[in-house]
């Protein structure tokens, strides 16, 4: 039942619609809790503990913790003090109490990211305190405070499930490894064992709670926004390879045979991100212990492999962390200061601190400071059982770290991305203007068919009122010519004063105007109904030119411009992009804008303006269309059909050169070589090196820093930073002669400090260049001519 409720609930918890993917470097708090099942040799009750943790968390993948339990009051059966001389001790164990702390640190590799539920794996290792009351053997059985202590280390398995973007619940099952102490009076009377220094297990779960403090908790898709991180923290995309000559300084333990020594050597590796990499070391004693020089000691060498955790991005003064372990080879000619040839080779742990401090994006000045853990002498390491058994000596070291990998070019990709969604974006908004521009020809060709209709009535109309006007008119003139004889007759009636025929005239003269008069109105009403006849089928009509109707797009178009450019008042637009001419083509036929891919945009100000400005003239198009499908206005124009111009968007400036991050740069890792030849001088050896070429900033000088190995009876090595001059000439083709001068350490009969000469030739040969050259070293003191090869990136 217990178990289908706990499947149950990891069910629920893993159903939550969260996540937790903290990226770059966190802090993390965690409360803790851990129950542990013991050994069953142990006479110890299963126990609860309960504390804290507290790490770092170096992207969403590795973290480091530091631990701290403790639990009270367990219950557990005790040995008395006796029992070793005792043979009845079995039946006199006694009941008591017990307190246990444990504290250490540990690793945590997660498995996955980007999900709610995501399995680990933990490593751990740390101390174990466990504190109790045994009894003395008198007759009053007095108690008496005891403590224990052990090393152990730990492996586990487990799940994260994220509760938040900064919280998760961490569900983990550990098995612990410890050794008994000696003469431990908490083992059970069936444990007979006589070392009594056997392995013991304890099987544990825990669950914490991980806060995470600081850090990304979002990890943006963006493609640019991701290469834009990686330039401005390692400078770098993707994996790189490292390599760090370093000199050492040993202080061992005082209880080890062997004499505090410098150290010379060499670190490489690879960097899987800006703050995790693992390295994989050798160094090798100087031969004189008291004194740094390239000479070594045959019988002592420390080699091994750590992991290097950064703080920080490597961008300026960075501290990190790392941890590791190796094994210290020592010779049977070996013999400390005082003659002792004790010392045996050994295992060891380190862990430590360093600092690095980048002098461009390639090379870096690093030192640290680490406790070197060994056995003591005489105890194996699967047999250490308490921190007494433990050497600790303390290792210092300094050196140069090269980085060498595919740099990090987020312009570039900037610029791509945004090209890429400008012209998307022009596409559409060149579909939307033919969209467009197909309706208005659409219209203007149903437009043009309406207005020859309208012509041919109105020329009907014209027949029909010219033949009435005709017929009207004559029938006026009747009229007024029977009226004005009614006034020549009133006038002799007058005369006469005939009274009958004035009243007779006067009444057919108002009988003949009112018919005038009558005749006069059927003719307005007439006139009146044929042009309403004629209205009717145009009267929510606009008559628009086609001059007119282009001055109107012209005039959104204008708009546009004037209310881009009121986001930035010192934006110069007609000096940057070409003028768009909108124009309705002069004839009913579908214009399509050819789609054009636009080049790299040179000016974000200028991206910008063009994104509102095509913004704002669509919205005015629109509300233009918007207006006329309503049926406010039709635009209708007049004139002979003609081709309009098609509308081509306005280009930025051509990009004519990519992105280079080191453009500005004092020193620029263009080449890495390597060499071989013959040294001589005060001591014939067979040279193996490695030398870097630092372009310094845009000048034919080099910087290059050389590393060699000596083989010879002698072995050593030797190391010299110079300063080369590429005397580059047309009049010898490939072949490019150079001239350097530089100061280093070098290997001889005895190590000599001093002035470097270097004298060689250069060709481009298999994609880099083969080289040949004689450095005369220390005053000719040691000499060597080297044939090389150098990789060019």
């Amino acid at each position: 039942m217990t178990k289908t409720l706990s499947m149950a609930a990891l069910m629920l918890l893993g159903s939550l619609k969260s996540t937790a993917q903290v990226h770059d470097v966190s802090f993390i708090a965690s409360p803790a809790a851990e129950y542990i099942w013991w050994d069953k040799d142990l006479s110890i009750d299963n126990m609860p503990l309960y504390g804290g943790k507290l790490g770092f968390g170096f992207g969403p993948l590795f973290e480091l913790h530091a631990f701290y339990l403790r639990g009270d009051n367990v219950n557990a059966k005790v040995r008395g003090q006796n029992w070793l001389t005792d043979e009845g001790w079995a039946g006199h164990i006694r009941d008591t109490k017990m307190d246990l702390t444990k504290y250490g640190g540990e690793m945590r590799l997660n498995l996955g990211k980007n999900s709610y539920f995501a399995p680990f794996l933990t490593a751990g290792a740390g101390v174990q305190q466990m504190k109790y009351n045994s009894f003395s053997g008198d007759a009053e059985m007095t108690e008496v405070p005891l403590k224990d202590e052990q090393l152990f280390v730990s492996l586990g398995v487990g799940a994260k499930i994220n509760l938040s973007s900064r919280a998760v619940l961490s569900l983990e099952a550990k098995n612990t490894m410890f050794n008994a102490s000696k003469g431990s009076y908490l083992m059970r009377p069936e444990y007979d064992k006589e070392d009594g220094g056997n392995h013991l297990y304890n099987w544990g779960a825990a669950a914490t709670i991980d806060f995470y403090l600081g850090g990304r908790a979002e990890n943006s898709d963006n493609a640019v926004s991701r290469e834009y991180r990686k330039l401005f923290s390692s400078g770098f995309k993707g994996m790189k390879f490292v390599v760090e000559p370093a000199m050492a300084y040993m202080n061992f333990d005082k209880d080890m045979a062997l004499t505090d020594t410098y150290l010379a050597g060499a670190s490489a590796g690879f960097d899987f991100s800006s703050l995790v990499g693992i390295r994989g070391f050798y160094y090798q004693a100087n031969k004189d212990a008291d004194k740094l020089s390239l000479s070594f000691n045959k019988n002592l060498a420390l080699y091994g492999g750590n992991i290097i955790t950064r703080l920080n991005f490597p961008r300026g003064i960075n501290p990190y962390l790392q941890l590791g372990g190796g094994y210290m080879r020592v010779g049977d000619k070996y013999a400390d200061k005082h003659g002792n040839t004790d010392a045996e080779s050994a295992a060891f742990a380190f862990g430590g601190a360093g600092v690095e401090i980048p002098l461009s994006r390639y090379v870096a000045l690093f030192g640290s400071a680490n406790a070197v853990f060994t056995a003591q002498k005489g105890i194996e390491e699967e047999d250490i059982q308490n921190p007494d058994h433990i050497n600790t000596s303390v290792m210092y070291n300094a050196g140069l770290r090269f980085n060498l990998g595919l740099a990090a070019d987020g312009e570039r990709k900037y610029k791509r991305n945004l090209n890429r969604r400008l012209d998307d974006e022009r596409e559409a908004s060149n579909e939307r203007l033919n969209e467009l521009r197909s309706k208005y020809d659409e219209r203007i060709s149903d437009y043009d068919d309406q207005i020859a209709s309208y012509d041919e009535k109105i020329a009907d109309y014209d027949d029909q009122i010219a033949k009435y006007d005709e017929r009207v008119n004559k029938l006026k003139a009747e009229y007024e010519a029977r009226i004005d004889k009614l006034d020549k007759d009133l006038d002799k009636a007058l005369k006469a004063n005939d009274t009958i025929r004035v009243a007779e005239i006067a009444r057919l003269k108002d009988r003949h105007q009112q018919e005038l008069e009558t005749i006069e109105n059927d003719e307005m009403a007439m006139k009146r109904k044929l042009v309403n006849e004629l209205g009717e089928n145009s009267s929510s009509n606009v008559k628009m030119t086609r001059r007119q109707l282009n001055d109107l797009v012209s005039r959104i178009t204008r708009e546009a411009r004037q209310s881009a450019r009121s986001y930035d008042d010192g934006y110069d637009y007609d000096n940057n992009y070409n003028n768009y001419n909108y124009e309705i083509p002069q004839q009913p036929t579908r214009t399509v804008v050819p789609m054009q891919r636009m080049q790299p945009a040179q000016n974000n100000a200028e991206t910008e303006q063009l994104r509102r400005e095509l913004r704002i003239m669509n919205e005015k198009l629109n509300k233009v269309i918007s207006q006329r499908n309503a049926g406010e206005t039709t635009v209708v124009y007049e004139g002979n059909g003609a081709t309009g111009k098609q509308y081509v968007p306005g280009t930025a400036d051509d990009e004519t050169a990519g992105y280079h991050p080191t453009t500005g740069k004092r020193l620029k890792l263009n080449r890495l070589g390597v060499i071989t030849g013959l040294g001589f001088g005060d001591l014939t050896t067979w040279n193996f090196g490695i030398r870097g070429y630092m372009q310094i900033g845009s000048t034919n000088l080099d910087f290059v820093p050389e590393l060699y190995a000596a083989m010879a009876n002698d072995s050593g090595m030797g190391i010299s930073g110079n300063v080369i001059y590429n005397f580059k000439t047309d009049a010898l083709g490939k072949f490019v002669p150079y001239a350097g001068l530089g100061l280093g350490v070098f290997h001889g009969d005895d190590t000599h400090f001093g002035s470097n000469i270097i004298l060689g030739v250069s060709v481009d040969m298999l994609n880099g260049k083969v080289f040949l050259d004689y450095s005369a070293r220390s005053l000719t003191k040691q000499n060597q001519v080297a044939l090389g090869y150098s990789f060019t990136f």
